[in-house]
This record gives C-alpha cells, sequence and structure tokens, in this order.
C-alpha cells in the first residue's frame, strides 16, 4: 500500500483543525500533556503522523505550561515567542512582525511599538 500523501503545511484550514484537534486532546489527557510540554519533536511527529501534515524541519511546535500566558495569574507572567529575523535585511518599523505569540498586553501592537520606541503605523 502506497504511502499517503502528507497535506502541505501552507493548508491554513487542515493545520487550524489539527491545532484544534490537538488541543482538545491535550485538555483531557495528563500523559499526552505532559510528553507535548516535554517535546517539541514528539508535538511535531503528532502532526505527521495523526494529521498527514507536512511539517517544514524549520518550523518549531512548542507548547508552554497552562498559565504561562495568562497575565491575570500574577505579574510578570506570560512568554514571548520571538522569530529571529534575517540578517540586517528588515527595516526596524517592520520588527514588530517577529513577535509571534504573546500574551495579552504584548499583543496590543500600539503599546508594543512604544515600548519599542518604534514610529506608529499610519
Amino acid at each position: 500500500m502506497p504511502a499517503k500523501q502528507l497535506i502541505p503545511w501552507t493548508d491554513l484550514e487542515a493545520r487550524t483543525k489539527a491545532i484544534l484537534d490537538l488541543l482538545k486532546r491535550v485538555q483531557g489527557d495528563a500523559e499526552l500533556r505532559r510528553h507535548c510540554l516535554s517535546s517539541p519533536d514528539y508535538v511535531r511527529q503528532i502532526f505527521i503522523d495523526m494529521y498527514q501534515l507536512d511539517v517544514p524541519a524549520s518550523a518549531i511546535l512548542s507548547f508552554v505550561p497552562e498559565g504561562d500566558l495568562d497575565t491575570g495569574k500574577g505579574p510578570n507572567k506570560g512568554s514571548l515567542v520571538l522569530e529571529v529575523p534575517p540578517d540586517g535585511t528588515i527595516n526596524p518599523g517592520d520588527l514588530i512582525d517577529y513577535v509571534r505569540c504573546t500574551y495579552i498586553e504584548w499583543t496590543k501592537e500600539k503599546e508594543l511599538r512604544r515600548r519599542l520606541g518604534l514610529p506608529e503605523l499610519g
């Protein structure tokens, strides 16, 4: 039997369905949750094996502990995910595009631009 064709990672509908399904599974399975928290490679393999998604080698799939993104659970809480921009090719005003996933306070682009000393957008 031939190997099943993997779905391109760029298929946002398939990727969104996989993400939401995995989150449902993780919330109800402590063992799965533990594995997902401890190994990005484990998470990658889930997306390949369970959801037949062709995950690029460069993609980093990572879980953070519950509450880590929730500023309501205490001061100075919240993870910040930043993507390294290419060497010297990005306009400083566009660097905000490399802030990928953050807790709610940081998602306010205007506030983040102010904190970074960047000009406001139009």
